[in-house]
């Protein structure tokens, strides 16, 4: 019954990569209780085996994917939403089928790995927040400033970025079509557009003056107040705020525009850079834009933009930029991991090792100098060498298995020619259109045409004509189903009928 309609379900479903959760019954039928139902709410992967084979990405809003079964239940496969019914006799799918109904779609779900990274890093962001708004609330600003001589952050920052953290954490772990999703989406276009706000008030122009009006007398530092947004910070609510809502739109509109996903990617990016920048200029201990009349960034404030662009990045899934040119088990996308995370790594070791370990570069003994960039440049050419040698090792051993692998294939396919060709039984192939595309010699033999000739003919023509009205009925159940069975007359040549 339901039970073992759902089993089907997940083997004819396995492998596409994605969880299949059976979400809720449509009807109850005896010996289905809620127990059995609660049980099978877990994720099944594998690999997709059907015949025909199914293509999520050649399905569009009502495209719709039939599997036999007796009972109707609605399921979702991850974030391809799915609307499922009981196939009866006026079902163009038949009786005893369930009908599965793509009501909306999204892009290719999103690795566990990568939703994972995003999830936290978009905790962490919002920890940050957090943090600094607990600072200001609690009367601590060394919470929202990790140093005394560090400007804090801002309230209405520290807000901005709990809920940006919180919004790419939901974001990550629910699908952006649930209401969850599209209220986060919205929030997440609020906090832009107060960033574009901040910016327009920067220029003299009063629009809201939330600041003002929530913290009119702030403590100063320096030239600047302590309690406002930085303009730095108003430039990153813009771009960062607009990536779930970027998300969401490639969500809605499927794979086939390709601009949203890349822009979201692209603008996660620039964030994540610009943190980047800042949180060096904190470690190098020359912050940017200190000592002048504009507001710096704090430090917990470039923390958090780093920790959301890396995380904006990661949501924005690896077949879109840029993710996509590092993702994957291709020889270029192992080699750029490898080799860029290794020399950026290396080259940002050694710049802050120059900052908190002068010493061991002996500026002041240019022989011991020259010993010690010696020894740094050593170190990692080994480090580059070994990268090297694991992913050269790993590239031979594939390049072993694709050839030992093409070898079985050559082997089979020389086994099953032999086997086709010598063979005295009709073998032959047809498209869907009855076009023949091969037949065997001895298939040949027995109807009296060359091989050249049946080549260039349509199945139709050697039926018997009184099968031939079962043709298209035979074509109708292998487009529906991949195949089929029974027995058809053919006719030779010079008209002699064979079953």
């Amino acid at each position: 019954m339901v039970a073992e309609a759902v089993k089907k379900l997940k083997v004819s479903l396995k492998g596409l990569g994605i969880g299949v959760v059976l979400e809720k019954s449509a009807i109850s039928p005896s010996g289905f209780s809620k127990d059995t139902l609660q049980s099978n709410r877990k994720r099944v992967r594998g690999v997709v085996h059907h015949d025909p084979p199914i293509d999520f990405e050649t399905l569009g809003r009502d495209g719709a994917l039939s599997i036999p079964t007796s009972d109707e239940i609605a399921i979702r496969i991850n974030r391809f939403r799915l609307k499922c019914h009981f196939g009866g006799r006026h079902s163009r799918f038949g009786e005893n089928c369930l009908t599965l109904r793509i009501t909306s779609r999204t892009d290719r779900p999103l690795p566990d790995t990568y939703r994972t990274l995003a999830s936290l890093f978009g905790a962490a962001a919002a920890a940050l927040g957090l943090l600094g708004l607990s600072g200001w609330v609690l009367g601590i600003p060394l919470l929202a400033s990790i140093r005394s001589s560090y400007i804090p952050m801002a309230p209405i920052t520290s807000v901005s970025f709990l809920s940006l953290g919180g919004v790419l954490l939901v974001h990550s772990m629910i699908s952006p079509q649930d209401r969850a999703g599209m209220f986060a989406a919205a929030l997440s276009a609020l906090i832009s557009a107060y960033g574009l706000v901040e910016l327009v008030e920067g220029t003299g122009v009063r629009v809201l003056s939330l600041e003002e009006r929530l913290f009119p007398d702030p403590p100063m530092m320096g030239a600047v107040f302590t309690g406002r947004m930085s303009p730095s910070t108003a430039v990153i609510l813009l771009l960062s705020g607009a990536v779930v809502p970027m998300l969401v739109l490639r969500a809605r509109i499927g794979r086939s525009r390709r601009f949203p996903g890349d822009l979201a990617g692209c603008l996660g990016m620039i964030v994540a850079a610009v943190g980047a920048v800042v949180v060096l200029g904190y470690l190098h201990g020359h912050p940017l834009l200190y000592g002048t009349a504009t507001i710096p960034m704090a430090a917990t404030t470039s923390l958090a933009v780093l920790m959301l662009g890396a995380g904006q990045v990661l949501a924005a899934g690896t077949d879109r930029f840029p993710l996509r040119t590092f993702a994957g088990p291709s020889a270029r996308a192992r080699l750029l991991r490898a080799f860029v995370t290794t020399t950026v790594g290396v080259v940002l070791a050694i710049d802050l090792l120059r900052v908190y370990a002068p010493w061991i570069f002996f500026e002041d003994d240019p022989f011991m100098s020259g010993v010690s960039i010696a020894a740094f440049a050593l170190i990692t050419g080994g480090l580059i060498a070994r990268v090297a040698l694991n992913i050269g090792d790993d590239m031979d051993r594939s390049e072993d298995e694709r050839k030992q692998a093409e070898d079985k294939l050559r082997e089979s396919e020389d086994r099953y020619r032999d086997l086709v060709e010598h063979s005295q039984e009709f073998i032959c192939t047809h498209d869907l259109e009855g076009r023949i595309l091969s037949v065997n010699p001895w298939t040949s033999t027995v109807l009296g045409y060359s091989p050249e000739e049946l080549l260039r003919m349509n199945f139709r023509e050697i039926l018997a004509p009184k099968a031939r009205h079962l043709f298209e009925p035979y074509l109708d159940e292998i487009r529906a189903h991949g195949s089929a069975q029974g027995l058809l007359s053919i006719q030779t040549r010079n008209g002699e009928q064979l079953l």
